[in-house]
């Protein structure tokens, strides 16, 4: 299934203009699409609810970078569209389409800077990994929870990476979801801790 995965993104990315005309095509609001132009981008560009995630990507990618290390703050990056930040497009229509930012991955970014939205996916990352690794002494150790457990929370993580790059980082799920990373960490610790008492 992994593997299945992989090489679908893998292809996606190779063939970037059909995987997109693919999504268009199973797109229902078809009237919709319009062409919009950004301030320092030279060609016009299809806008339309498939590409409106890609559209936030391209605008508010290069201000996490522009954001430095430690980005510009939560005051500075709040609203719809987070309004105090520099090199926003000019156009209010195009404001108003950014009017979410459809990428926690981004949001987490452009608050926390590089600092934090390193940390941030260092803790997805080890939670997943901490995660699958619990699989094999979960049973013994937390009986009768096993394996299948570890490997929940292990694939929940892996499901949320790939669809908090889709939506606002939401205080709704943001709380569960920081909840699991301690839930992990906690079973780990547990474990670690019982394997030395064991020695002693």
């Amino acid at each position: 299934m992994v593997a299945v995965a992989i090489s679908g993104l893998m292809w996606s990315a190779a063939n970037w203009d059909t995987a997109l005309a693919y999504l268009d095509s199973t797109e229902t609001t078809q009237g919709r699409s319009r062409i919009i132009e950004v301030d320092d981008q030279a060609t016009p560009q299809i806008l339309n609810g498939t590409r409106n995630r890609l559209f936030a990507v391209q605008v508010y990618g290069p201000l996490v970078r522009k954001g430095g290390p430690l980005g510009y703050g939560t005051i500075q990056s709040k609203g719809f569209p987070p309004s105090k930040l520099p090199g926003l497009p000019s156009d209010p229509e195009i404001r108003k389409q950014l009017g979410i930012v459809d990428n926690s991955y981004i949001n987490v970014g452009l608050r926390l800077g590089w600092v934090g939205l390193a940390l941030f996916v260092a803790g997805l990352l080890l939670s997943i990994v901490y995660a699958f690794r619990l699989e094999r002494t979960m049973g013994t150790y937390f009986y009768p929870s096993g394996g299948p457990v570890a490997v929940a929370y292990g694939s929940v993580l892996v499901a949320i990476c790939f669809e908090i790059a889709t939506v606002f980082w939401s205080y709704d799920f943001a709380f569960w979801i920081l909840f699991q990373f301690g839930t992990i960490s906690g079973l780990t610790s547990r474990i670690a801790q019982a394997r030395e008492e064991a020695l002693t």
